[in-house]
């Protein structure tokens, strides 16, 4: 490994200039976690974590004496954000942890950089580089880990958890990302004896970390993972009795609409939707965004109609994004090959949704209807013809036909 690589990886003329104001102020800085780790992999990171064994006040103090702009975001863990240009950096002061109860932690700063290294979840976030000396610093034998595809937590698994119970879910994403060496057995025995736990955490990082699991490239082994051990069924307390048959067959379908099968359209795919209360729990357990809770609801009573319903009709009245979700799980549970699903998909899309030519004011002013509740039963009558018609029909062929029911 080329440790100059991870420099040029790491640095740009923004972060040369933290640590330069840091270094003038007599701090000892590294960049840590897993902008590292990506670096190492070749990959450029999207943040950048920056330690300091400065205190807190001492980096404002050291930004400010360079005019680079900051701003405290969680001082009682000694955050502080930097920010030049669009570019964004968290300096965090070394810690060690005080005490945690398994969604909160107390620290107090420390100079000890194992220590702080320490406090990680896993050995592959562990790893801190100093690019003014090229050097990494690897207490954990993360590197070993990071090449060997393994995903192990540091130290003692039981602990590890219990400090944080998100790291549950946490080591399954990880796996996902990262593992490809095999299971590291103490580390899967410790999240399954703990899962449980996941319960005791707020519906907002349980969501956040599982939607990340679900947009895994290779999620299908990993939901399939934490199927049989007991994970899933913490998030999804009533899974769908076939759902990693679905599943699979909805990702081979990703391969071809990537960017429009969503991780709702997965977490759909999981729930025993046949149950009306399942659906409404994992809302509840996950506390979905309403926009969400709606497209899944939504999903929900569109999938019956799927088999008996006209494309065009469902397109017209519920949307065609909407629709496309319901047809690609109706599809892959009617096992459909990707070649037959695709010429499906593709008519959906090609639909031109158009608006229905004739308005309540055209039926009261041109066939003298008064009645709102009769101009709406005619109006609606006229729609299901034009919908019939494939949308053909103009207003004139429409209200001709309207005139020809009133009068019979």
């Amino acid at each position: 490994m080329k440790l100059r690589a991870i420099t040029q990886l790491l640095s740009s003329s923004s972060t040369d200039k933290i640590f330069a104001a840091l270094e003038s102020h007599g701090g000892s800085s590294r960049f840590v976690g897993g902008c590292v780790r990506d670096a190492i992999l070749n990959k450029k990171p999207t943040d950048i974590d920056i330690a300091t064994n400065l205190l807190p006040q001492q980096v404002q103090d050291a930004l400010n004496a360079r005019n680079i702009k900051n701003f405290p975001i969680g001082i009682e863990h000694g955050t502080i954000r930097a920010m030049i240009e669009d570019n964004s950096y968290e300096i965090t002061t070394l810690r060690e942890d005080v005490s945690a109860d398994g969604r909160r932690a107390v620290v107090k700063f420390t100079n000890d950089w194992k220590e702080d290294a320490q406090r990680r979840d896993f050995t592959i976030n562990s790893m801190s580089y100093c690019p003014i000396n090229h050097k990494l610093y690897d207490y954990f034998n993360g590197l070993a880990d990071l090449n060997s595809g393994i995903i192990r937590f540091i130290g003692d698994p039981e602990q590890r958890i219990k400090e944080d119970y998100l790291r549950i879910l946490r080591y399954f994403r990880f796996l996902g990302y990262y593992g490809r060496g095999g299971i590291e057995q103490r580390s899967l025995d410790a999240c399954i004896k703990y899962k449980s736990y996941i319960n005791k955490l707020s519906a907002e990082r349980k969501c956040q970390e599982f939607t990340k699991i679900l947009q895994l490239q290779d999620s299908l082994h990993i939901i399939s993972l934490m199927s049989d051990s007991g994970v899933l069924q913490e998030l999804v307390s009533n899974l769908r009795p076939n759902f990693l048959t679905i599943y699979k067959n909805l990702l081979a379908l990703e391969s071809v609409y990537s960017s429009e099968i969503n991780y709702l359209i997965k977490l759909f795919v999981l729930v025993n939707s046949d149950d009306g209360q399942s659906l409404n729990g994992v809302i509840k357990t996950l506390k979905l965004a309403n926009k969400q809770k709606k497209y899944l609801l939504a999903m929900q009573a569109i999938v019956p109609s799927i088999n008996g319903s006209k494309l065009l009709t469902l397109a017209y009245k519920n949307g065609k994004k909407l629709v496309f979700g319901a047809l690609v799980f109706y599809l892959a549970s009617m096992n459909t090959s990707v070649r037959d699903a695709v010429t499906v998909i593709n008519q959906l899309d090609s639909l031109v949704i158009k608006k229905l030519p004739i308005s309540g004011k055209d039926i009261m002013s041109v066939l003298h209807v008064k009645q709102s509740a009769k101009v709406g039963e005619l109006l609606q009558i006229a729609e299901e013809y034009w919908l019939n018609g494939d949308c053909i029909a103009s207003k004139r062929d429409l209200l001709t036909i309207l005139g020809h029911l009133i009068n019979t």
